[in-house]
């Protein structure tokens, strides 16, 4: 099996981290994507296997470190470390990472040594990672 590499996003790979973002039903506009690609701050980054894009995630650059904006996986390649790969480019970048997330993806963010805790009043999680 091939390796999954990770790099910065580029203009040319807006269409497909798009494409991965909305089949993953995530509540990021198509502005907010190419604006992070461009972005000095803000970190966009796709994971690849065979020069195919299988995985992007989308990092918001915050006082208190990076931010998980969005992440998504091409639904064939869950489960393959891609996730993992794609945090950790963010954590390579960031001295921490915080995200906001729905209970049903817990167990990834655990995985992945993420702290994590209900949001008061929401039923939402909120993770941190340092």
């Amino acid at each position: 099996m091939t390796e999954t590499q990770t790099r910065a996003a580029t203009q040319e790979d807006v269409v497909a981290v798009l494409r991965l973002i909305e089949g993953a039903l995530l509540e990021i506009t198509p502005e907010a994507v190419r604006e992070a690609i461009e972005s000095e701050t803000d970190v966009v980054c796709v994971a690849l296997r065979n020069d195919r894009i299988i995985g992007t995630a989308v990092f918001r650059d915050t006082p208190a470190g990076g931010h998980v904006v969005a992440i998504a996986v091409h639904p064939q390649r869950r489960g393959n470390g891609v996730g993992r790969s794609l945090i950790g480019y963010g954590a390579d970048r960031f001295q921490t990472l915080s995200a906001e997330f729905a209970e049903k993806v817990t167990p990834f963010y655990e995985r992945l040594g993420f702290t994590i805790e209900p949001i008061e009043g929401s039923d939402r999680y909120q993770g941190r990672l340092s």
